[in-house]
């Protein structure tokens, strides 16, 4: 979608920090989304000339660290950051994520092969991620001057060798430390699954 023959900009086109990566889109932001509803519906209606149809692929996203984790909690859930830091300690201390503090989207040998499985057993292996393909590399690199210390935040490996899932612990935990844990386990599993292609 254009406006004024500039693209709209999408998810794709926004960092993990949601900071615009693509300057020669247009970031239409809410306090504008009711002048541009106004400005189209004030156009007579017309006749469709052409239709073009396009595919294009849509990388999943990197495990989170503090920040992106912050972001995406308050968007997705409405937590504020002392919130959502407040649960991931929660999280943290009764053992079921890593560290929640945290600049690095490195993951560790371990933590990527029990991701990989739990991938494979829950949506087959077509869907795991190739681990040769320079662009998924390219995509993990870490932010300048990441500190590394810690691994991206994701969920702990059981004694059984695998994640804990969501629904095995919603006895165990309270709504908000599910729902957070929930972000983190399935934006874990993310991070290593194959490109969404879409049209």
């Amino acid at each position: 979608v254009e406006i004024s023959s500039k693209r709209i900009s999408k998810s794709s086109d926004f960092d993990d920090s949601g900071t615009l990566t693509s300057p020669s889109t247009l970031h239409v932001q809410s306090s504008s989304l009711d002048a541009l509803t106004a400005s189209l519906t004030s156009f007579p209606s017309g006749i469709i000339k052409s239709l073009t149809s396009k595919t294009s692929s849509l990388t999943p996203p990197n495990p989170f660290i503090t920040s992106s984790l912050q972001i995406t909690s308050n968007r997705r859930l409405g937590l504020t950051s002392t919130q959502t830091m407040r649960s991931a300690q929660k999280l943290y201390e009764a053992g079921f994520i890593t560290y929640m503090r945290t600049d690095s989207f490195r993951i560790s040998e371990e933590g990527v092969n029990v991701t990989r499985e739990v991938v494979k057993g829950s949506y087959g292996e077509d869907n795991v991620k190739d681990l040769t393909d320079k662009k998924a590399k390219k995509k993990k690199e870490n932010p300048k001057n990441a500190q590394e210390a810690h691994e991206a935040i994701r969920p702990s490996i059981l004694e059984s060798g695998t994640f804990a899932e969501p629904s095995s612990l919603s006895s165990k935990l309270s709504k908000i430390d599910l729902a957070l844990y929930s972000l983190i386990y399935y934006r874990t599993l993310a991070s290593q699954m194959v490109d969404k292609i879409v049209k």
